[in-house]
């Protein structure tokens, strides 16, 4: 409600300050959760698609990707994804030089993914925030 005071306008933003602070303290956390989770998602992909590759033998360290619920916390939102077959992480960690399967396979699948696409996960998480905020 606006109001007129000796030349000048007063403005109330009573409610809009309550529903500003909720939006900040409750809906963005929670949308920037979302979508960090769809870009964990498409993190996998990366690993299964881009070289190097996400090996290929018999399908169970495929097959056994994970994309966790996130967690919100009073100071970060965050993901946890991956491969939870117990010898993900060792196929993860090879030396250079292993032969593999699959064309294209390789170490790092995962990691090397997370770092040459960091910049597209929070520009697609600030769109899903700025969608979602509207």
């Amino acid at each position: 409600m606006a109001a007129r005071r000796s030349g000048a306008i007063m403005v109330d933003t009573t409610s809009f300050d309550k529903e500003f602070v909720r939006i900040v303290n409750e809906a963005m956390p929670e949308l920037a959760a979302q979508g960090l989770q769809q870009q964990a998602f498409q993190m996998i992909k990366y690993a299964i698609v881009e070289e190097p590759r996400c090996p290929h033998d018999t399908g169970r360290l495929w097959n056994s990707n994970q994309v966790d619920k996130p967690e919100i916390k009073r100071d970060r939102v965050g993901v946890r994804l991956g491969f939870n077959v117990s010898y993900a992480a060792e196929v993860h960690e090879a030396p250079a030089g292993r032969k593999w399967k699959l064309p294209g396979a390789g170490p790092k699948y995962l990691e090397t993914k997370l770092i040459s696409h960091r910049e597209e996960v929070m520009e697609k998480t600030a769109e899903f925030i700025k969608r979602g905020a509207k």
